[in-house]
């Protein structure tokens, strides 16, 4: 039996790493979880209870305790705000970079550095100073690597959530394609490595649509899945199954430079708004090719984000997305709790990025959601009530008559699991019971999709020798 290989998760979070980490079809041994947020390391804890997790500064552990780790591979998503559009974006001079730098400076140190070392952040680090400090290192301590920037909607989850990632193998690793200096859009093919995985397997769901639900016509995942099944070990990239799931689902939607969350309405164009139907009707960061009828606004700037296709044929959409209703609770009694507060819908419904459980979209979920609107993540319509009739009505109606027209949709926020379900966490991930509502949206939005990063991790750990 293979000695399982030894991995450090620097910034553990809820263990979401961890998770890619299982998925990954290769033993690993989590030897240390390092983490400061106390809430997160309850949630990682009641999870993983046989995992060492350190609750403290990453600058405190000296060298000679990374030696004693004698880690195989470091996980890291360090803290995104020095990089965000929200953020103060002062990157390497932002304290809270401090403990990657030190990392950093730990990599240059080992004498055994890690053979393989998987980074996530947001979309903005890629242009940022600590960016290249870190390409700078890895590069001169012998590392071959690759930067992505990549979205779950490219794996079949109806989720926006750009992330920057830079996987690295330590020489004589070589990775299992081409290297390129520029970022790469989608994951490419790996002709060594087989998969049975299919899109998002973990999460509590399992009726994946097999056909589009506007013309009919079979979705791309329904057509592969036999070919994630089958048995087939073939060394040839075009039959291979990861390289179909890997060139068909991820160049189906190249990511482009959207801001993430912008998701507001455009007030001129309210009234021509329709009805979902399973089509991605407003943006998406990775599909800018997307069915429409609305163009998308940032709301700091005024500017449009992207003027997207206004017909509703499917020939203008990728039908391998999951539908919202796959991932959502089924056996809560009610959702009441959930419903957004009248005082909220009357100020901010304008604002919000409404998706039904027949669409393939949502908006990117951050840590203020259900707590700010704008931007945060997306609001669910639980009825099949026409929307369409409602908003054109909704501008010429009094603050009473507005209540009244949209309380029949049935607006409520996602509940923590569905967000879980959506970044891919399996069934069995739970909190625990004191931690509140809030605290998970929080935790949930500083994480990132299970399945993403498995995939990454999958192409890293493919890696061989030239």
């Amino acid at each position: 039996m293979a000695t399982a290989l030894r991995a450090v998760e620097f910034y553990s979070g809820i263990g979401g790493m961890h998770y890619a980490l299982q998925s990954s079809a290769v033993a690993v041994n989590v030897v240390a979880a390092i983490d400061i947020n106390t809430t997160a390391n309850e949630v990682y804890a009641h999870n993983f209870p046989d995992t060492v997790l350190m609750n403290r500064n990453i600058e405190g552990i000296k060298l000679a305790q990374f030696m004693k780790f004698d880690a195989d591979i470091f996980t890291m998503s360090p803290p995104c705000q020095p990089f965000t559009r929200q953020g103060n974006q002062k990157a390497s001079d932002d304290p809270r970079t401090k403990s990657f730098l030190y990392i950093m400076k730990i990599i240059r140190s080992l004498s055994k550095p890690p053979s393989y070392i998987l980074m996530e952040n947001v979309k903005g680090f890629e242009v940022s100073e600590t960016r290249e400090e870190f390409i700078r290192t890895i590069r001169e301590t012998d590392y071959c690597f690759q930067e992505f920037l990549l979205s779950p909607s490219q794996f079949g989850v109806p989720n926006s959530r750009l992330r920057y990632f830079l996987i690295a193998v330590h020489k004589p690793l070589q990775l299992p394609f081409p290297e390129t200096d520029s970022i790469m859009k989608s994951i490419p093919a790996a002709p060594n490595l087989n998969t049975n995985s299919k899109p998002c397997s973990n999460f509590s769901a399992d009726n994946p649509r097999s056909h589009c639900p506007i013309c009919n016509k079979q979705t791309l995942e329904a057509s592969n899945s036999t070919e994630f099944q089958s048995n087939k070990t073939t060394n040839n990239t075009e039959h291979h199954p990861l390289a179909v799931q890997r060139e068909s689902l991820t160049n189906k939607t190249e990511s482009t430079d959207f801001a993430e969350g912008n998701c507001s309405l455009n007030l001129e164009n309210i009234k021509s708004k329709k009805d979902c139907k399973g089509v991605n009707e407003r943006h998406d960061e990775s599909t800018i090719n997307s069915a429409s009828n609305i163009s998308m606004v940032n709301s700091k700037t005024g500017l449009h984000d992207a003027e997207c296709h206004k017909d509703k044929s499917c020939d203008h959409i990728w039908n391998g997305i999951k539908n919202i209703q796959d991932y959502l609770e089924e056996r809560r009694e009610n959702f009441e709790e959930f419903l957004v507060p009248e005082n909220i819908l009357k100020k901010k419904v304008l604002l919000m990025d409404i998706v039904h459980t027949k669409c393939n979209h949502s908006c990117c979920f951050t840590k203020g959601y259900a707590h700010y609107v704008e931007g945060t993540g997306s609001i669910l319509q639980m009825s099949s009530v026409d929307s369409s009739s409602i908003f054109e009505k909704y501008s010429e109606a009094d603050e009473e008559g507005k209540i009244k027209l949209l309380s029949p949709l049935g607006l409520r926020y996602f509940t923590p699991r569905e967000i879980a379900n959506i970044l891919c966490f399996p069934k069995h991930f739970d909190f625990p019971a004191k931690v509140s509502r809030k605290q998970k949206y929080r935790l949930l939005g500083n994480s990132l999709n299970v399945l993403v990063v498995a995939e990454l991790m999958k192409i890293l750990f493919s890696s061989g020798s030239k």
